[in-house]
């Protein structure tokens, strides 16, 4: 990683390519499967950046779809791995990570493949994904609690036909409240990754 990456700076797509390139490289030595020069060279390849592409060309390139569908899986879970191993070190490498993939997303990058393989979204609208999600999750999820509780507690207080009705709309309601519950539990769990 780079002295600006550890003082704080921005980090620039060329050194987020350079960390996760180097990542994986790392984790298929510990795993005692090095990676060939020309799976190293197709890491780092982007359509955005000339010298890459002929780095790439003349590194070879997988013969088939099956063989690129593979070795994408691969430099993937070489990552996944990578990260997972080093959130059990340092807890802080999760900023470091999402900072990379970040920076990384705002160019045309194969690495991007497995990264988002690995790692999720780069950025799933950020700030606006959040509010997003907030009006699409909770708010009817709110309501469909709501609305249940509301139903229900007008079926109890109808008087004599109380029981019949609740044993008509009662699965209704437990599926529209057990709905609702879970679109908010979903929510919880979005918003903190």
């Amino acid at each position: 990683m780079s002295e600006a990456t550890k003082l704080g700076m921005a980090m620039t797509q060329r050194e987020a390519k350079r960390f996760f390139v180097d990542k994986i490289v790392a984790q298929a030595l510990v795993e005692d499967a090095p990676l060939s020069k020309s799976e190293v060279c197709m890491l780092s390849f982007s359509e955005s950046d000339p010298d890459s592409v002929v780095k790439a060309m003349s590194a070879g390139e997988p013969e088939s779809e099956a063989a690129v569908a593979d070795y994408e899986a691969r430099m993937g879970g070489l990552l996944k791995r990578a990260y997972k191993r080093d959130l059990a070190v340092d807890p802080g490498a999760k900023a470091v990570y999402r900072e990379a993939h970040v920076v990384l997303s705002e160019g045309d990058h194969y690495l991007l493949l497995m990264t988002e393989k690995a790692l999720g979204p780069a950025n799933p609208a950020g700030v606006l994904g959040k509010v997003g999600l907030f009006m699409v999750l909770v708010v009817p999820g709110v309501l469909a609690v709501a609305i249940a509780g509301v139903v229900a507690w007008g079926l109890f207080t109808q008087g004599p036909d109380a029981g019949r009705q609740v044993a008509e709309f009662g699965p209704f309601l437990l599926f529209l409240a057990w709905g609702g519950v879970f679109m908010i539990r979903l929510w919880v769990r979005e918003a903190r990754s």
